[in-house]
């Protein structure tokens, strides 16, 4: 997968949009007709991030996203159906930032 995210920054908050290309891979097992497939996935959304320095090169970052795909996917066994892409998603992360320049 691989994501474009353009920011805007004011002191220490950021804010983003996102855009999102990968793939999903199902498969399934124990069914009388066993198949594996791959299938695209987009979402476009926005982040809201927070930088905090610790030092000249380093720091901390929480951030939130919010993402909307725009493929909607279902899993069907039979005519029943068995999984689909929630319609919003949410993640919470927080990691450490080097600054190179």
């Amino acid at each position: 997968a691989g994501s474009l995210v353009p920011c805007l920054h004011s002191g220490v908050l950021a804010g983003c949009a996102l855009f999102v290309v990968g793939a999903l891979r199902a498969g399934g097992q124990h069914l009388a007709e066993l198949r594996a497939i791959n299938i695209p996935y987009l979402a476009t959304g926005a982040r809201l991030q927070a930088d905090w320095s610790i030092s000249q090169h380093f720091g901390i970052r929480a951030q939130a996203d919010l993402l909307v795909p725009l493929t909607h996917t279902r899993l069907l066994v039979g005519s029943d159906q068995a999984w689909a892409l929630p319609v919003l998603s949410v993640a919470l992360g927080f990691g450490v930032v080097a600054r190179i320049w």
